[in-house]
């Protein structure tokens, strides 16, 4: 549809183990140089033709923000993060930011030229095929946000633009590194040599430069693009093992809780910049990419480090003084927030308050009235009774919101079974806010009502 636009995409061959692409000077190999695997799969029938046994499709960056140039109504909103209206104490723009004023500040002659360009990246995976018949397997889309535009632009559908798709059955992991390449390689073009551009807004032609401020990703992603491993007792991205969680002896989850005082120190809530970070990694070694090694890991991972890579976006040229290079997804947040707290005050399946919850509760010695008097579970008081549930449904039902401010609740809340299932993410912020307003503080005792504000 969009290659008469020149915004067609790359077809570029992978290694099937994950080893490497079939890029730049491999571009012309017939078989892995690491594994010596065939790029291409056996013909079948008899046939002649050559089929690639994994394929990398790269959609360019360059062409993408040429044409928001090119266009009078778009280049102008390309210079929104400079002629912004600021209102003193509201976070509307990433330009408000500090992280923004941060780059700028280092870099005041890419910042003098509002043209100049800052994306964000967003990699997320996601499952192609509804049916449940089918074969497990995922596709892992990468997405550029243009932080120029206004904010009620630079999150819209038309200006979301997917730059890969990395095909894997399942998380490419520490892989993900080798799929990056040919983005990265770009992001260095655009940095260091830029390409000329028309502007459409001034009828001239200017050198376009960008550059990429962070990814976003939730928090088993952020583990892939980051390379600190967000699994185990130093999950923490920020502290990066200055504070350790402890494993509950039930459920085999880590734990923070009682470890709070530890994050109040102004230095470890401080991030370390890319190049503290790079230092840190440079006396690991670490295994090589590629399938057969996704279970190896570096000597001291666990103990000293969690690191399983070294993140690609350490090849950029500014990477080295990013202090957010890497952000969770606020969306995900909202959701597993308000999934691990409605279904457990609702006691659904779903619910956090199981027999092994319970029995961690007692192994660390807290909240004594919770504790499993035997096979006898005690009732919690945030859990709603079946009357006071059956009041909530028959509010849901009730409920009316303005157009657009999410989809439908009622179709959410089954009044005959009393459950609820199938909001979306947007849905849970908003459900959880008309609830917060009116449902639990009218079911819920004052001090239940007053923590879940505070959440």
């Amino acid at each position: 549809m969009v290659k008469k636009l020149s915004l067609g995409y790359e077809k570029i061959h992978a290694c099937e183990n994950d080893y490497t692409l079939f890029y730049g000077d491999d571009k012309d190999l017939e078989n892995c140089k690491y594994c010596e695997l065939s790029r291409y799969k056996d013909a079948t029938n008899g046939g002649s033709d050559t089929i690639p046994r994994k394929i990398l499709r790269y959609f360019k960056i360059t062409p993408r923000l040429q044409r928001l140039y090119m266009s009078s109504h778009t280049a102008q909103h390309m210079k929104y993060h400079k002629n912004k209206i600021v209102t003193e104490g509201v976070l509307s723009h990433p330009a408000y930011g500090e992280e923004w004023k941060e780059f700028d500040k280092n870099y005041p002659d890419f910042a003098a030229d509002i043209r100049k360009i800052k994306l964000g990246l967003a990699i997320d995976g996601f499952p192609p095929y509804s049916n449940a018949t089918c074969t497990v397997y995922s596709v892992w889309p990468v997405v550029l946000l243009v932080y120029n535009l206004p904010h009620t632009m630079s999150m819209k559908d038309p200006y979301i633009f997917i730059i890969l798709l990395v095909p894997e059955p399942n998380d490419p992991g520490r892989n993900l590194n080798v799929y990056l390449r040919p983005l990265i390689d770009e992001l260095i073009s655009l940095w260091q040599v830029g390409v000329q551009t028309y502007d459409a807004c001034t009828k001239t032609n200017f050198i376009m430069r960008a550059a990429l401020l962070w990814t976003i990703n939730d928090f088993p992603g952020l583990g892939m693009v980051s390379g600190w491993s967000t699994h185990g007792k130093m999950a923490c991205h920020v502290c990066m093992g200055e504070v350790k969680a402890k494993q509950l002896p039930h459920n085999r989850k880590s734990n923070f809780y009682g470890l709070h005082v530890g994050f109040l120190d102004k230095r470890l809530r401080s991030r370390p910049k890319g190049r503290i970070v790079r230092n840190m990694c440079a006396g690991i070694t670490f295994p090589p990419p590629g399938k057969p090694h996704s279970k190896e890991r570096a000597d001291g991972f666990g103990d000293s480090h969690t690191w399983i890579h070294i993140t690609s976006f350490f090849n950029l040229p500014y990477g080295d003084s990013l202090r957010l290079r890497h952000r969770i997804d606020v969306m995900h947040t909202e959701e597993n927030v308000f999934d691990n707290i409605f279904h457990t005050i609702i006691c659904s399946a779903k619910t956090k308050d199981t027999t092994r919850s319970r029995e961690d509760l007692k192994a660390m010695g807290i909240m004594q009235e919770l504790f499993m008097n035997g096979r006898h579970r005690p009732r919690a008081r945030y859990e709603l009774t079946r009357d006071q549930l059956k009041l909530l449904c028959k509010w849901v039902h009730r409920l009316k919101l303005p157009d657009g401010c999410s989809s439908n609740l009622k179709r959410c809340c089954k009044i005959a079974q009393l459950k609820f299932q199938g909001m979306k993410s947007h849905d849970c912020n908003v459900f959880m806010q008309k609830i917060l307003s009116f449902a639990f503080r009218e079911l819920l005792p004052d001090d239940i009502y007053k923590v879940l504000c505070d959440l």
